[in-house]
């Protein structure tokens, strides 16, 4: 709780204090030539980095390994008397 509070304030005085800058000629050119189809470009990009594509593959399948140990710790929690409605 205290943190969210902290995290909140903090957004609110950057917000109101700190001013945004305006983007040079160059950086507003560069701006609007962006596209849907250029961002999913660059997104692919990063992907071919070997090390981004292992952690991807990792984040994506960690819970493949637990699944059946989540579906049995409900059961069995059940089993000993807890009801479904307070076991998460």
């Amino acid at each position: 709780m205290l943190c969210g509070m902290v995290i909140l304030i903090t957004n609110v005085l950057v917000t109101l204090f700190i001013p945004e800058r305006t983007p040079s000629k160059q950086e507003q050119i560069e701006l609007d030539q962006l596209s849907i189809k250029s961002t999913y470009v660059d997104i692919l990009r990063v992907m071919r980095i070997p090390n981004v594509f292992k952690l991807v593959a990792i984040l994506l399948t960690c819970r493949i390994a637990f699944s059946c140990v989540d579906s049995v710790t409900s059961l069995k929690l059940n089993e000993k008397g807890f009801p479904k409605e307070t076991a998460g």
